[in-house]
């Protein structure tokens, strides 16, 4: 059971531990305090103490956090909120001091990378060699036909979003795309009929030409995408879903899909975002200045 905490509460504690943290980070998180623990202690390479991340909850709650704290302070301090559908649409980022957004959907896709999943599947299929369980886990293909799939449908989940349609986007489960139960794998024809359903509803409220012009400029802001398209989709709801279930089928995987992140955390490349570590140091120094 976890426990919530008031906002005078969650205060108080991140004082409390202000005497172990070189750096207080908050994110836009309540149930996976592990993960940015693990990420963001390799992320500072022994140059600053972190004993505690700071979970704040939805963004909306960390952003406003933020706003009530703007004054110059010795402590060094970031506020992390998810990039979500901002990529997609160009959102401008709210001008406060501490503020970072991800270069990415969210947190679960900075832990997206061939090496760390290759990593946990040599840990579960302990008795084979490594080019064995590389091979199949074909981890390169996989990686390409999710984005293959999946990007057309976020365009279109995109348009939902800048518009305000109030249209089930990202809620709709991952799991209702797959091809069955017992084949838990991407099904074309399922995503072809969610899109043909999406486009016709949002073309409903919006109109054909209004529709190919927010679809022009998503297409055009894509151009300046710094990683690959899996880093703009939905980590938490859509990508490690399945690739959580692409490692079940090939080794014995035990964890639940929140236990995996925290071992992700841990073997991960740390390029998903090149500019979160950045962010990190930038602050650390700016701190010692105030």
């Amino acid at each position: 059971m976890t426990i919530a905490y008031s906002d005078k509460a969650k205060t108080a504690y991140a004082y409390l531990y202000q005497a172990y943290n070189d750096i207080d980070i908050y994110v836009e998180d309540t149930s996976t305090r592990a993960l940015y623990e693990n990420l963001f202690r390799r992320m500072l390479d022994g140059r600053a103490r972190l004993a505690r991340v700071h979970q704040v909850g939805t963004r909306a709650s960390v952003l406003l956090k933020c706003a009530t704290d703007q004054a110059p302070s010795s402590q060094p301090k970031i506020y992390i909120i998810d990039g979500d559908m901002d990529h997609f649409t160009g959102r401008k980022l709210a001008s406060l001091r501490y503020l970072y957004r991800l270069g990415t959907y969210c947190s679960e896709n900075l832990l997206i990378c061939k090496d760390a999943l290759e990593e946990i599947a040599f840990d579960c299929a302990c008795n084979l060699e490594r080019g064995t369980v590389r091979a199949q886990l074909n981890l390169e293909q996989t990686f390409s036909n999710i984005e293959k799939d999946l990007l057309p449908l976020f365009i279109l989940y995109a348009i939902v979003h800048k518009k305000n349609l109030g249209i089930e986007t990202i809620s709709y489960s991952v799991f209702m795309l797959m091809k069955s139960p017992r084949e838990k794998v991407l099904c074309r024809h399922k995503i072809y009929a969610r899109m043909r359903d999406l486009t016709r509803r949002i073309v409903k409220e919006i109109g054909s030409d209004s529709f190919r012009e927010e679809k022009s400029k998503i297409l055009k802001l894509m151009t300046g995408w710094k990683g690959r398209p899996l880093n703009y989709m939905s980590g938490k709801d859509y990508i490690l879903p399945l690739l959580f279930e692409h490692l079940k089928s090939k080794v014995r995987l035990n964890d639940t899909k929140d236990q995996i992140k925290p071992r992700l955390a841990r073997h991960c490349r740390l390029d998903a975002d090149m500019n979160l570590q950045k962010a990190l140091f930038r602050e650390l120094e700016s701190g010692k200045k105030d």
